[in-house]
C-alpha cells in the first residue's frame, strides 16, 4: 500500500515478494493476479483434466504444462517462490515443453520424494539432488543461466552448478506431470 501513491517508470516495479517491494523492472515478471491465466502464459493439459489455475497471487498447476509464450537466449536469470509437493515430475524452469532437450529446472523427478537441480543441454543430463527438505513448503528459487553454466539458488544459498552446451532459446516452464 506504501507504493500505489506514484506509478513507477519503466526501468521500476512494485512487486509482491514479501510485503511489497520496488525493485527494477524484470524483462519478464509475473505475479499471477486476478483469476485467469496472464495472456501471454499457455497451458498444454499432459491429460484430458490437466489445468492451470490462478488465485491469491498463485497459479497452481495440476497434470499440464505451463509456458510462458517469449523465449530468451543466455546471460539471463529466472526467480520464483514455489511450493513443491509429493509427486513425482514437478519441474519449475526453464525450457521449451519438456518433451526434450534443452531444459534447466528444479524438479521432483520421478521418485517425488526430494528435490533436485537438473539440467539437460544434450545426453546424457545431469541431476544434482538437493540435500534438506525442501517440499511441502514455500521457497526462493533462482536459476542464473550463461551460455556454459546453469546455477541453481535456494533462499539465496548455491545449492547446485552444472556445465550446459550452447542452448539457444528457452522460456519459463511449470509442469506437474506425466
Amino acid at each position: 500500500s506504501d507504493f500505489i501513491v506514484g506509478e513507477p517508470d519503466g526501468a521500476a516495479r512494485v512487486t509482491e515478494v514479501a510485503d511489497g517491494e520496488v525493485a527494477l523492472a524484470p524483462e519478464l515478471g509475473t505475479d499471477f493476479q486476478g483469476a485467469a491465466l496472464p495472456d501471454d502464459w499457455t497451458v498444454s493439459p499432459w491429460t484430458p483434466t490437466g489445468t492451470a489455475t490462478v488465485s491469491g497471487g498463485i497459479v497452481a498447476v495440476d497434470s499440464a504444462l505451463l509456458v510462458v509464450d517469449t523465449s530468451f537466449t543466455p546471460d539471463r536469470s529466472i526467480e520464483f517462490v514455489a511450493t513443491f509437493g509429493n509427486g513425482p515430475f514437478q519441474h519449475v524452469g526453464l525450457g521449451t515443453d519438456l518433451n526434450g532437450v534443452p531444459w534447466m529446472i528444479f524438479s521432483t523427478g520421478s521418485s517425488g520424494t526430494a528435490l533436485y537441480a537438473r539440467s539437460n543441454s544434450a545426453v546424457p543430463g545431469t541431476d544434482t539432488l538437493i540435500s534438506g527438505d525442501w517440499l511441502g513448503s514455500a521457497h526462493r528459487y533462482r536459476i542464473d543461466w550463461t551460455a556454459t553454466t546453469a546455477t541453481y539458488f535456494i533462499d539465496g544459498l548455491q545449492v547446485a552448478q552444472h556445465i550446459v552446451a550452447s542452448i539457444g532459446e528457452v522460456r519459463p516452464v511449470i509442469s506437474d506431470g506425466p
